[in-house]
């Protein structure tokens, strides 16, 4: 019966055509809209990028960028400037540096629509301590896995919600023969933490990535806490001797709460994950969930990140 049902998917599908006028989706709305985007940190002038969102059947080329806007900068509360712009790299920017703790406010109007958005300078929180041991083999894909286990320690901010991005592995730009593991994050409790969270819309999410994920203080809250990570090298055999000694890294950003949640939309609606959702999403069988704004009157993301960063050697 379970066959027949699958074979008669496609019949069904194959049968059924209807003719859509998309232009019957067009408004005023999304012409008029403007997008901003800005991800502030203490190392960098303070710098927006303002464009205009298309429609997604409309051919799109290059972005659509808006330069005519007078972008105010609020700092705790206070006017500081009206921001100018990079003809040449298509953005606004200041010559100020926000700093940790900083409120900042911007706020500009399009076409009679006043659009603002407001965030907060996360402080910075230091890793304490952070080491790489290798060990194996171990029977994981091939007979002669290793495994890079990684301890990140860092105290936790009190009494107040803490959220987070984190980095490991290969320092960026090192290069060698050496390949660098899958990244192993399901064991860790703040990752089991942000399954749970994403599970809600992507039922049998795992943690995974490449490049890092987000996490929040839930649970560790006030804590002196150590992240326990893996990586695991497949086939390493007898060259697993030449990975001892060789460099690691660790990145801790710690991350406004409206980049957090911007983060989890982005998650949340990847057509690329390997979820039931994910397949689904990609191929257009289940309506995609809606991209975090912060941006009153318009869309886009104003976040803003601070990070530490720790190194060591790889030790058996």
């Amino acid at each position: 019966m379970k066959n027949l049902i699958i074979l008669s998917i496609p019949l069904m599908f194959s049968g059924c055509y209807s003719n859509i006028d998309l232009d019957h989706y067009k408004n005023d709305k999304i012409e008029n809209m403007v997008v901003l985007n800005s991800l502030m940190n203490p190392d960098s002038m303070i710098t927006v990028i303002a464009t205009h969102p298309y429609f997604f059947s409309d051919p799109h080329p290059k972005p659509s960028f808006e330069s005519n806007l007078d972008i105010e900068l609020y700092i705790n509360g206070r006017y500081e400037q009206s921001l100018k712009f990079d003809s040449l790299n298509n953005f606004y920017y200041s010559d100020i540096f926000p700093q940790p703790g900083d409120s900042i406010n911007i706020m500009t109007e399009f076409n009679g629509i006043r659009i603002s958005a407001k965030d907060e300078i996360p402080k910075r929180v230091t890793i304490e301590s952070f080491t790489a041991r290798i060990s194996g083999p171990y029977p994981i894909y091939w007979q002669d896995d290793y495994i890079i286990d990684y301890e990140i320690n860092f105290t936790d901010p009190a009494d107040e919600d803490n959220y987070y991005f984190l980095e490991f592995g290969e320092p960026y730009g090192l290069g060698g023969y050496l390949h660098e593991g899958e990244k192993v994050y399901d064991k860790e409790f703040v990752f089991q933490i942000l399954a749970s969270q994403i599970d809600e819309s992507i039922p049998g999410w795992e943690p995974y990535s490449v490049k890092g994920l987000p996490f929040s203080d839930n649970g560790i809250n006030g804590k002196n806490y150590t992240l326990h990570l893996s990586e695991i090298i497949q086939q390493a055999g007898k060259d697993y001797e030449k990975y001892i000694g060789l460099p690691r890294e660790a990145k801790l950003y710690s991350i406004s709460k409206d980049y957090y949640r911007f983060m989890i939309s982005l998650i949340a609606t990847d057509p690329e994950d390997d979820s039931i959702h994910g397949s689904l999403l990609g191929l257009g069988m289940v309506e995609p969930g809606r991209i975090y704004t912060n941006v009153a009157g318009g869309a886009g993301i104003v976040g803003s990140y601070i990070f530490d960063i720790a190194t060591t050697n790889i030790s058996k």
